[in-house]
């Protein structure tokens, strides 16, 4: 594809290519990121003290390209509630509201500039000077690792660490975009700043905008005409003379009732005059050597099983237009080729090398590939979309052989254990048999036959034990030592033993100084301490006689021993100790002595002989254990690398067929051709002056719609369309775009009908969001479904000029649904284009005499049948040309007809001049005023406004409003707009007109509300801004099960015509993919809602519920419908936001009421059967539908109850009682519902209260109700059409079954990671 800027003359143009690659990311060492951040110091939130984030944005692909949700920082959050309360957030799913519920909350609500919510983070001690400049600068999504605070919303407590902690309160923080506060920010902007808003809204009843100097010297006040006046031009100004003379004269038809002041009176004002009229002229040429003709031999593409001689495609050059800029496309048919690729070795080079191989047929394996190359292989979404059962499998057989080998070490191990106890046993008895040998050694003279230690005899089979260890070298070198050297026998470590020892020469002393001994003896025995002279025995005796200079012998002394001697003895063995007590002669006063010693001898020496032993054997083991145990897991794991090897080679044989229909392989990783030959551009049009271009690219069984960077088209097969188009049967599909206007139409033909659907773009065309639902032109064609040659957008209204093969052409109007009655019928033509400034539609015709242009200008079309006729020459210098087009040149006002002529290389170009007939009457406003033009001129007033916003799409008064999480301490709600510059602007005024300015316009119903806010103007310096004294006081665990109720969640999407649940909000391909041919009770435990688990399992588990939700076409106000029923906060604007199905929960005193907004049916991205999914669901688990549809006369409104009754033909009604007898009581009731925003809109919601709460309830409790939803969820993802009944059984029996041993052990269903306390089973 090449684009062409030419100058306006005949000039040569050079091949030249566009740039390959896109601009290269900034340097990370530049000066830009000269911080050096890590990648977890990329987010700000940690270097803030006491902040944690709530809520933030996360983008997502659907079918109409990437989506915002709005979902909850789970991480976050729970460090947030586990700082409140110790363990009392576990998971979203587990979160003890109850333990919350102690504490109490009181949030005050933050938004505005950044630059002062900075400064009231640095007035509050929580940011640093450099973390301060960080939240500041502006988002460079160029800079890698740049330190930035996401937007969303903040919890902000700066009391951590204090003491004080009564009347200080909590921040609850909107932390803005760079442009959130511009008025001109682009939709998404402005959509994601509602949505905050209305849940700060909700969050808190007090609230400050902080407003930066800069921001209020902006704003501009709703009568402020002197501020705007400049920006009038001299139209405007003779305008308003004009509209204040004809004011002057109707004062007498001034009323002030309200309905007649909404009439708005114009001015017809009569503009320049001019004929319609089209002229010609010879305009520039250009050359280039890729113009060139068709090779009829080579260059047509043929189609899969086809010769590649078959001209299927054309491959000529075809001119590409824009706007304000023009090109031409060659195609090239390139034979099937492969291309090498390696294994990927980052994450980046993964998501390449996957974008890549989705594009490509065959993928070859490279005969070598290592283990974690198939690691990097398998990982790729485009191998498991092919082979996702192979890869299944490969895994599990990956996981059985690890389970093998686990088993494996565990019986070796266990054996060894046994034979290890047995050895012990011995090992125990042979060391205890060395010790008895050598304690007979040391002490002869003693009875070793009393020690416990004797039982075992030292036999033969012990020693050869013994020596048989010592020959293995099993860690004890030589045991009979070693037990010897540990036992060292020749001390009795035994405390009493030697206690007893160092007493006993005192002891005989004493014995010799009384008449009495027993006593002494006793208190001996009882290990008292013999000198003690408070002792009975000792106080007999004088005191004297303690100097006594000698004394007699008494039988019994030990030789030598005498009571000169101090009652000290010299120090000797226990051996000789023993000794010397054996031989002591028995009589009545030393027998117990004798008696006693010796029985503490045995005991010690039996504790220090098992001791001694135990940690021998003890040894022994830990020496045996770790030999065996390393020999058993190194065969373990040499017979695990055996067994993965033979699955690895089963494995691969089977991915190379599957992946590629033939073994050749080549070295890493190989492709075929880039472009598969199945896919085949259909349209192009260059954007934004050449900038980017619109490809539309048809696919089998799909018409895929791309926007793509001019200077990375080369990647356009690796991008992902802004939307998929179904292309089922003989479906076709013709497009038109309206750069102008961002809008896309798509002509659909199918043997039943036609059908026109609406787009938009983005400003940046980055999104396509479906605007409203298909519309159906079938009925106006009576005499046969017509071929289509071209559609286009003609000048300023939303109309569609479709241009029939047959010459017919005929003009529909979008915004009246009908065609223009207007007809124009041509013979043969060659082409048709558009003029780019919107003037005319033009006809280029080939008649005998050459070629000619018609125009038909689109306001008197139909008048002249046969148009302006322009000549534009010779026929001989055109009849070569093979391809048309019109284009402007830098600007609309310079249109050119361009030419395509491959013989001759060139593009010949004709400069149009179109005139159009300006005598059409224009209206303006007779009430246009400063005021008017002001609210287009202001910048950042939507500081202000965004109050509006939020009033207009979500409800002030709801039929069914939240009552279980109202404050404790309530005070009047307040909106506190704090700048220094306040005296600049006044604010109370211009929110009060503002409140007035909505109510007169919507009509909807405030209740007084808003009007009870109050207004207040601070300064900065105004606010103690640690303690507020007028701010709601929330119990926090309400607090927080508010926030979780506030936000909805996505549950399910249908695609592919599958119904697809999603793990807590997320579609996650790992899960989804897991879940292939899965159980329902499987499906049921993978299945998880997000933080409302919580809510349903435990904190309101035991609440009944009713389930109210949304059914109809797109873009009719289902969800606007639903909030304004329940309070919810779904998300819904002029085009189609909603995808899949959607869940709140309004709690109330006395039950639960769920809302589930879908969405809409009928569209041509949707099929009948993932239109029969959803409708099926949302009828089975509902108690009311709210149906809406645009009720117009050119449709058949029964068709819309198509999908319902395809839907129920699929379930037998005996099968399903709860879904058939039960459901809506076999009754349908029909409310023809008011138009929409009239006060008869709101009324209604009353009404379809009181029939709702009416209604007995079928959900009788929160959990079963979360088990009902799961259960129909896993069934139609299983597409299992039996009874539901069946299935809640088998699961309750199947949870039952799994919690019951830990129940009956410790009456308690789970004990990890935190105790679950058991809970009644629903009924």
């Amino acid at each position: 594809m090449s684009q062409i800027e030419p100058d306006p003359a005949t000039v040569p143009l050079p091949d030249r290519s566009p740039p390959t690659n896109p601009a290269p990311l900034p340097d990370p060492n530049s000066e830009v990121i000269a911080e050096n951040y890590g990648q977890k110091d990329v987010d700000l939130l940690d270097r803030i003290k006491g902040m944690y984030r709530l809520l933030y944005v996360y983008k997502e692909a659907a079918t109409s390209g990437l989506v915002d949700k709005i979902i909850i920082d789970q991480e976050s959050l729970g460090k947030l509630m586990n700082t409140i309360i110790p363990r009392s957030y576990s998971s979203l799913s587990k979160i003890n509201f109850g333990a919350l519920d102690e504490t109490s909350i009181q949030p005050v609500g933050i938004y505005g500039s950044k630059s002062q919510i900075v400064r009231l983070l640095q007035h509050l001690n929580c940011v640093d000077q450099e973390t301060a400049d960080h939240l500041l600068q502006d988002r460079n999504e160029h800079v890698i690792h740049q330190p930035w605070l996401q937007s969303g919303i903040y919890y902000l407590n700066p009391n951590i660490g204090s003491t004080e902690t009564a009347g200080l309160v909590s921040y609850i923080i909107y932390w803005p975009d760079d442009t959130t506060w511009d008025d001109g920010a682009e939709d998404a902007v402005r959509r994601t700043r509602t949505t905050f808003m209305r849940y700060l809204s909700r969050l808190v009843g007090q609230t400050f905008a902080l407003i930066s100097p800069e921001h209020a010297s902006k704003l501009v006040s709703m009568g402020d005409h002197k501020s705007l006046e400049g920006t009038k031009s001299q139209e405007d100004k003779v305008i308003e003379q004009r509209n204040d003379e004809d004011n002057n004269s109707d004062d007498s038809d001034n009323d002030n009732d309200n309905d007649f002041s909404r009439i708005i009176n114009f001015k017809v004002l009569k503009t320049q005059h001019e004929e319609e009229g089209l002229t010609v002229s010879q305009g520039f040429s250009i050359t280039h050597q890729a113009i060139k003709s068709q090779d009829p031999h080579s260059s047509s593409v043929p189609l899969e099983g086809e010769s590649q001689q078959a001209p299927r495609i054309p491959t000529s050059p075809r001119i590409i237009t824009g706007e304000c800029c023009f090109g031409f496309l060659s195609i090239e048919y390139r034979p099937p080729g492969q291309e090498s690729r390696p294994p990927p070795d980052s994450e980046k080079s993964r998501m390449m090398l996957d974008h890549e191989s989705s594009h490509h047929k065959n993928i070859f394996l490279a005969p070598d590939l290592s283990h974690s190359g198939i690691e990097a292989l398998i990982g790729l979404n485009s191998v498991k979309k092919r082979a996702g059962k192979i890869i299944q499998d490969y895994q599990n057989e990956l996981q059985r052989i690890d389970d093998r080998k686990t088993a494996s070490v565990a019986s070796s191990l266990a054996s060894i254990e046994a034979g290890l106890q047995k050895e012990v046993n011995t090992l125990r008895a042979g060391c205890r048999s060395i010790v008895v040998s050598k304690l007979v050694e040391i002490y002869p003279t003693l009875d070793v036959s009393k020690c416990s230690a004797a039982d075992i005899d030292m036999d033969d089979t012990h020693k050869a034990y013994l020596q048989s260890l010592q020959d293995a070298n099993v860690g004890l070198s030589d045991i009979q030592s070693l037990v010897l050297s540990r036992a060292n026998l020749s001390q009795v470590p035994s405390h009493k033993f030697k206690a007893a020892k160092s007493k006993y020469p005192r002891l005989i002393q004493h014995l010799k100084l009384v008449a009495d001994p027993a006593p002494l003896i006793r208190e001996f025995i009882e290990n008292k301490d013999t000198g003690n002279q408070a002792s009975t025995a000792w106080s007999k005796l004088s005191s004297g006689l303690r100097f006594l200079s000698f004394m007699n012998k008494r039988p019994g002394l030990s030789p030598g021993e005498s009571a000169s001697s101090g009652g000290k003895v010299p120090e000797t063995s226990d051996s000789d100790f023993i000794a010397s007590i054996v031989a002591i002669p028995d009589d009545d006063v030393t027998s117990p002595v004798k008696e006693h010693i010796l029985n503490l001898f045995y005991e010690g020496i039996d504790k220090h002989i098992e001791n001694v032993t135990e940690e021998l054997v003890s040894e022994y083991q830990k020496s045996i254990k770790e030999e065996q145990v390393g020999l058993v897991q190194a065969q373990a794991e040499n017979q695990g690398q055996m067994d993965i090897s033979k699955a690895h080679e089963l494995f691969l044989n089977k991915l190379r067929v599957a992946l590629a229909p033939t073994s050749a392989t080549r070295a890493g990783i190989t492709f075929e051709s880039i472009e598969p030959i199945d896919h085949r551009p259909n349209y192009y049009r260059f954007l934004e002056r050449g900038a980017k271009c619109l490809v539309v690219i048809e696919e089998p069984g799909e018409v895929a719609i791309f926007v793509v960077n001019m200077a990375t088209i080369a990647q356009l097969p690796s991008s992902a369309p802004l939307r998929r188009l179904k292309k089922s049967g003989n479906r076709h599909f013709i497009i038109a775009v309206d750069e102008r206007r961002h809008l896309l139409a798509v002509t659909t033909t199918t043997e039943s009908g036609v059908f026109l659907q609406m787009y938009a773009f983005d400003k940046a065309f980055s999104n396509l969001h479906a605007r409203g639902s298909p519309l159906d032109i079938t009925g106006y064609y009576n005499d046969g479904l017509p071929s289509f040659h071209s559609t286009h957008f003609t000048g300023e209204a939303e109309e569609l000029c479709l241009v029939e093969e047959s010459g017919r052409i005929r003009v529909f109007s979008f915004i009246s649904q009908t065609f223009r009655p207007a007809i124009v019928n041509i013979d043969s033509f060659v082409s048709v284009f558009p003029s780019t400034e919107g003037a005319a539609l033009l006809v280029l015709k080939r008649s005998e005499g050459g070629y000619g242009l018609r125009s038909f200008h689109w306001e008197s079309f139909g008048h002249n049948p046969e148009g302006i006729l322009a000549d534009l020459g010779d026929d001989a210098d055109l009849a070569s040309c093979s391809s048309w087009g019109v284009a402007s040149f830098r600007n609309h006002s310079f249109p050119l007809l361009l030419a395509l002529d491959g013989d001759r290389h060139v593009i010949k170009s004709f400069r149009l001049q179109i005139s159009r007939k300006d005598t059409v009457f224009s209206l303006r406003s007779k009430n246009r005023s400063s005021k008017d033009i002001g609210k287009s001129a202001t910048s950042n007033n939507s500081l202000i406004d965004c109050h509006a916003t939020v009033w207009s799409k979500y409800p002030i008064v709801p039929a069914i409003k939240t009552e279980a999480f109202a404050p404790k301490v309530q005070c009047p709600t307040s909106l506190s707009f704090v700048t220094d510059a306040s005296e600049s602007f006044s604010f109370p005024s211009y929110f009060k007109s503002l409140v007035k300015d909505f109510e007169y316009k919507t009509r909807k119903p405030t209740d007084g509300r808003l009007e009870a806010i109050e207004i207040r103007a601070l300064s900065f310096n105004d606010v103690d801004w640690r303690k507020h004294s007028q701010a709601n006081v929330y119990t926090t665990g309400e607090w927080m099960a508010g926030l979780l109720c506030l936000i909805p969640i996505q549950i399910a999407v249908a695609r592919e015509n599958r119904f697809i649940p999603l793990k807590d909000g997320v579609l996650d391909t790992a899960t989804e993919q897991s879940l292939l041919g899965a159980e329902i009770g499987d499906i049921i435990d993978a299945i998880s809602i997000g933080w409302y688990e919580s809510i349903f399992n435990s904190y309101m588990a035991e609440k009944p519920v009713k389930v109210i939700s949304s059914l109809g076409e797109q873009s009719v106000g289902k969800s606007y419908a639903l909030n304004h029923m329940v309070d919810s906060s779904f998300a819904g604007s002029a085009y189609r936001t909603t995808e899949g199905v959607w869940l709140s929960v309004c709690p109330t005193k006395d039950m639960l009421i769920v809302a589930v907004d879908f969405e809409g049916v009928h569209s041509i991205e949707r099929s009948p059967q993932e239109d029969m999914l959803l409708v099926l669901f949302n009828t089975a688990l509902s108690n009311m539908v709210l149906f809406r549809n645009n009720f117009a006369f050119s449709r058949d409104i029964a068709n819309m109850f198509t999908s319902f009754q395809s839907s129920t033909s699929l379930l037998d009604p005996a099968a399903n009682p709860k879904l058939f007898n039960v459901l809506h009581a076999s009754r349908l009731s029909v409310v023809p519902w008011p138009v929409i925003q009239s006060p008869e809109f709101y009324s209604l919601f009353g009404k379809m209260r009181t029939r709702l709460m009416k209604q007995r309830v079928t959900h009788s409790s929160a959990g079963e109700f979360l088990l009902t939803l799961k259960t129909l969820m896993a069934k139609l993802k299983a597409q299992d059409w039996a009874s539901i009944d069946q299935n809640l059984t088998k699961h309750r029996v199947s949870s039952l079954l799994q919690i019951l041993p830990t129940a009956i052990a410790y009456g308690v269903s789970e004990l990890s990671p935190d105790i679950e306390e058991l809970k009644a089973s629903p009924p």
